[in-house]
């Protein structure tokens, strides 16, 4: 816990408590102890304090017309308490499914030793060798639409439950991602307070990994072959026959677009 105090940005902003990363940073060794208690205390009871699960929403701007609000990317600033509670579960859930080899290998998003880069190089070289070979590959690219803010809690904690991740742990998530609230937060002033039904937050710790465990289980709904970067899904297969032709609908047993968003929960949107 030391090590985590000592290793915040001074320079971050407060979360909503108004907590700075600088007073935990400077009081890390009179800090360490009691915090540790608090988060094995709230992991133990499978409780999420309520002062965590409220955020500050700062709107990204992504692209298209600056005056529409469906162009914002949502990124929450959370308590820093929250977040160093937050890493203690995300390790764990990591080296609970790294050991167990549950996340799908097709998956290059937020993982160690994985990148954007390296999904890139496996799918080029895959297109490389079927094109040495006189293949024809048709490929979709796609993705998913406000993928971390529709994500379903109820089969989001049945898919956690599928994989292990049981007990407190599993409660204190369900705690985590219950009852929370948000303000949005525009060059000083502020919304009223909205209350949030779905969705991981973007900018938490545990939103990424929450989010592979979510649509991990993709790759096994489709037929065709596909490489995964968090959100951005590649589906591809060679092409042999007509049948092969076109989008994976036109294949015998691939579903359509509209089909693979509804198996992971999500509206695609092809780009």
């Amino acid at each position: 816990m030391r090590k985590q105090l000592q290793g915040l940005d001074s320079n971050k902003a407060a979360g909503p408590d108004g907590i700075s990363p600088r007073v935990l940073k400077e009081l890390a060794d009179s800090l360490s102890a009691p915090l540790a208690e608090i988060f094995q205390t709230t992991i133990d009871t499978g409780t999420a304090p309520t002062q965590w699960k409220t955020a500050l929403v700062t709107p990204i701007f992504k692209k298209g017309d600056k005056h529409r609000a469906s162009n914002y990317r949502p990124v929450s600033l959370t308590a820093v308490c929250c977040k160093l509670c937050e890493h203690v579960i995300a390790k764990a859930m990591l080296n609970h499914m790294d050991s167990h080899m549950l996340l799908s290998d097709l998956q290059h998003g937020f993982r160690r030793k994985r990148s954007c880069e390296s999904q890139l190089i496996i799918f080029v070289d895959e297109l490389a060798r079927g094109v040495s070979r006189g293949q024809q590959i048709d490929a979709v690219v796609m993705d998913f639409s406000k993928a971390f803010n529709v994500v379903q809690h109820g089969s989001l904690l049945v898919k956690l439950n599928y994989y292990g991740i049981r007990g407190s742990t599993l409660r204190w998530i369900d705690s985590f991602l219950t009852n929370r609230s948000q303000r949005v937060v525009v060059d000083g002033d502020m919304s009223e307070v909205a209350p949030v039904t779905s969705g991981v937050p973007q900018g938490s710790v545990l939103g990424p990994i929450l989010f592979l465990v979510y649509i991990n289980d993709m790759p096994e709904c489709i037929s065709s072959t596909s490489r995964l970067f968090a959100d951005d899904p590649i589906v591809y297969r060679p092409v042999t026959n007509e049948g092969d032709c076109g989008l994976p609908d036109s294949a015998e047993g691939s579903p359509s677009i509209e089909e693979v968003g509804d198996l992971v929960g999500h509206e695609l949107q092809p780009i």
